[in-house]
C-alpha cells in the first residue's frame, strides 16, 4: 500500500491528466480522501473480528486510531498529489529524476515500516499469536462484511 499511495498514485494521476490538466483532477482526488475516510470504521470492525487483541486495543483507543488512520492516509495522499503535480509538469528528463528521488524516499519508508524496531516488533508478534490463522476463515468474514 505504501508504494501504491506514495509512488504509483502520483504517476497515474499525472499520466491521466498531463501538464496543467492535472489541476482538473484535484477535486476528484480529494473526494477519494473523503470516501477512504468514511471506510475506516468498517475496515476496523472487520480487523477486530479476526484479531481480538486489535479489537481490544481499538476499544481502549476509542476514536483515536480511526483519526490517526484518516490523518495518515490524507498525509500520504497529499504527498502523492504534490508529486503528481510536479510529475505532470515535468519534462521527460525531469520525470526520470523525480521518479528516482521519490522511489528512493518511498523505499526508505517501506524499509522502516517492514522493520519497526524491537519493541513494536515484539508487540506485533504478540498480536499475531491471537489472530486467526485460517486464511479461509478471514476471507469468509471479509466477504460477509463487504
Amino acid at each position: 500500500m505504501n508504494a501504491h499511495i506514495n509512488l504509483d498514485l502520483g504517476i497515474a494521476a499525472a499520466k491521466i491528466s498531463p501538464g496543467y490538466d492535472i489541476i482538473k483532477l484535484k477535486k476528484d482526488f480529494d473526494h477519494i480522501n473523503i470516501i477512504l475516510g468514511s471506510m475506516i470504521e468498517g475496515v476496523q470492525q472487520d480487523i477486530n473480528q479476526v484479531s481480538p487483541i486489535i479489537g481490544l486495543l481499538d476499544a481502549v483507543a476509542g476514536k483515536f486510531d480511526e483519526r490517526l488512520a484518516d490523518f495518515s492516509i490524507n498525509l500520504a495522499r497529499d504527498g502523492a498529489w504534490l508529486f503528481a503535480e510536479n510529475y505532470a509538469l515535468a519534462t521527460d528528463e525531469e520525470k526520470k529524476e523525480l521518479f528516482k528521488k521519490r522511489d528512493k524516499s518511498i523505499a526508505w519508508l517501506g524499509r522502516d515500516l517492514r522493520k519497526p524496531g524491537f519493541v513494536f516488533g515484539l508487540f506485533a508478534k504478540f498480536v499475531r499469536l491471537f489472530e486467526w490463522a485460517s486464511v479461509k476463515r478471514v476471507v469468509d468474514v471479509l466477504k460477509v462484511n463487504t
